[in-house]
C-alpha cells in the first residue's frame, strides 16, 4: 500500500473537525440540563396562582415543596393554596411548616389563625392572629 493511504486511514484524535463536535456535545448537554432549562415547579406555581388557578397550582407547589423542603416560601404559597380550596387541615400543615422555618412570616401565622378559626379552634385562632399582627408592626 502507498504512504498516502496508509496516513490517510489513520485516525488523528486531535483532529479539529472532532474537537468542535465535541464541545458542540458538551455545549448543548450543557444547555439541556442548566437550571434555568429545567422545570420550575415554583415558579410555574406562582404563575398558575396569580391567574386564580389554584387547582393548576396546587401539584406545582407540592412538587416545589418535595424539590426543596426548606424553602418557606413554597410552604407558604401551598398553604395560601389549600387555605383557597378550603383544605384547613392541609393548609394548616403548609402553614406550619413554613413557620418552623421561618418564625418571622406573617402570612403564614394569618394563614394559620384562618386555618384554625375554620377548624372551630378559635382560642388557637386569636393567638395565631396576634402573632401575625405582632410580625406586622
Amino acid at each position: 500500500m502507498s504512504d498516502w493511504i496508509q496516513n490517510t486511514r489513520r485516525r488523528d484524535r486531535r483532529n479539529p473537525i472532532r474537537i468542535l463536535i465535541l464541545l458542540g456535545l458538551v455545549f448543548s448537554l450543557g444547555l439541556v440540563f442548566s437550571p434555568e432549562a429545567t422545570a420550575d415547579a415554583f415558579g410555574d406555581g406562582k404563575k398558575a396562582f396569580k391567574k386564580g388557578d389554584l387547582e393548576g397550582a396546587l401539584p406545582y407547589f407540592q412538587q416545589a415543596v418535595k424539590d426543596d423542603p426548606a424553602r418557606d416560601e413554597a410552604w407558604r404559597y401551598l398553604g395560601q393554596t389549600y387555605e383557597g380550596l378550603e383544605q384547613w387541615e392541609k393548609a394548616l400543615e403548609a402553614y406550619d411548616r413554613n413557620i418552623s422555618l421561618d418564625d418571622r412570616a406573617s402570612e403564614a401565622q394569618r394563614g394559620r389563625g384562618a386555618a384554625l378559626a375554620h377548624l372551630d379552634r378559635k382560642e388557637e385562632a386569636v393567638t395565631a392572629y396576634r402573632a401575625a399582627m405582632d410580625l406586622n408592626r
